[in-house]
């Protein structure tokens, strides 16, 4: 027969009394509700962890001491348990959950090496491995807050996207050994401007979402409207890199800019001051501050870039995304189950629209880009 006395306050009262990670000997935990707590803890140890304890093979093992459910009025359908095992009389394992949430263990000893020891084997035991949730991957929208101030927000991948083993099948037998080239220099270059050329719906968004998902562990993009593109370098934006590179220092960050012709093409008085804007970032002192890569996406022709930008170590890479010849097409309409229209050269857009309604797409002619 157990003696009250030997047994922890939050054995008598119901109530989980608050003790500090690792283990504590009483009287020095928290929230001691009056001195009887203190006198009928003294000597005891605890060890507690929150996590995914496995209570029904628990329930088999060990003899049951105590349980106690309630509901709570806020919550209507959330069951509440308190749950008491007693392997010895010296050594009692408390469970606080509720229904569908994390469980609360408490292991409570007479001695230290009892409570490093026991909840060491009940860990072995009874807790389950978690496995780490799927990263879908993410992009940051760059905006003006309502106080006129450079701010962000993220947002997951949601849209379908080619993967490592389906590039070549969406953009033709040369495009994996430029793929991984240009991985490679993003992950080892300070600061660059890249080029991504072609038609609409060639697959440019796609080929992005592609790229923020494989490096998403690694990088952090930012995709900016161009309509945006003077807050990118402007004084007021100067604080905001600055704390993205404090905050984010394990990060390497890539900025994205749909549609940039008006932005690249050969210096005129309408666009002098922002391409000026975007060489520096490249490889001058702005550069230095932001410590970014740019990444461009346009439709104009090569002919019409301002001679500058094509500069050896400015441009770090420029790649034309074209249209499929029929054959390519074709092998890309078998594998996912789509009809093609008869033509001599395809989009990935115009592939894709012919998909059966309800399936996922990678863009089609009506909505293209990080835009929609």
């Amino acid at each position: 027969m157990i003696e009250k006395a030997q047994l922890p306050p939050s054995f008598l009262s119901g109530e989980q009394v608050s003790v500090s990670h690792g283990y504590t000997s009483w009287p020095t935990g928290d929230n001691i509700e009056n001195p009887y707590h203190c006198e009928i803890m003294r000597g005891w140890y605890c060890r507690e962890m929150t996590g995914n304890w496995d209570l029904q093979k628990m329930r088999r093992d060990l003899p049951l001491l105590f349980s106690r459910a309630r509901m709570d009025h806020k919550r209507p359908n959330e069951l509440f348990m308190t749950i008491i095992f007693e392997p010895t009389q010296q050594i009692f394992v408390v469970l606080n959950s509720a229904v569908a949430w994390p469980i609360h263990l408490q292991v409570w000893t007479r001695s230290e090496p009892d409570s490093q020891q026991w909840f060491q084997t009940l860990q072995e035991r009874y807790l389950r491995k978690q496995t780490a949730p799927r990263d879908p991957g993410r992009f940051t929208v760059m905006g003006v807050s309502a106080e006129g101030q450079l701010t962000s927000w993220d947002v997951p991948l949601s849209r379908d996207f080619p993967r490592d083993r389906e590039l070549q099948l969406h953009y033709g037998g040369s495009f994996a050994p430029w793929h991984a080239q240009f991985v490679q220099q993003l992950k080892t270059q300070r600061s660059s401007i890249s080029i991504l050329r072609g038609e609409p719906g060639t697959g440019k968004t796609s080929y992005l979402r592609h790229l923020i998902y494989r490096l998403r562990r690694s990088h952090r993009f930012y995709y900016l409207p161009l309509s945006m593109y003077s807050a990118l370098t402007a004084p007021t934006a100067i604080p905001f890199w600055l704390n993205e590179n404090r905050y984010c220092n394990d990060k390497v960050k890539v900025v994205v800019i749909e549609d940039a012709e008006s932005l690249l093409v050969t210096r005129g008085s309408d666009n002098m001051e922002r391409l000026s804007d975007l060489l520096n970032i490249s490889d001058g002192f702005l550069g230095e501050v932001l410590k970014v890569h740019v990444i461009c996406t346009l439709n104009a022709q090569v002919d019409q870039l301002d001679d500058a930008l094509l500069r050896a170590g400015r441009l770090l890479t420029m790649r034309e995304f074209k249209r499929l010849s029929a054959a390519d097409a074709q092998n890309l309409a078998r594998a996912k189950r789509l009809t093609l229209r008869n033509q001599k050269d395809y989009s990935l857009a115009e592939i894709y629209a012919g998909e059966r309604p309800g399936s996922a797409t990678l863009g089609s002619q009506r909505k293209i880009g990080f835009a929609i």
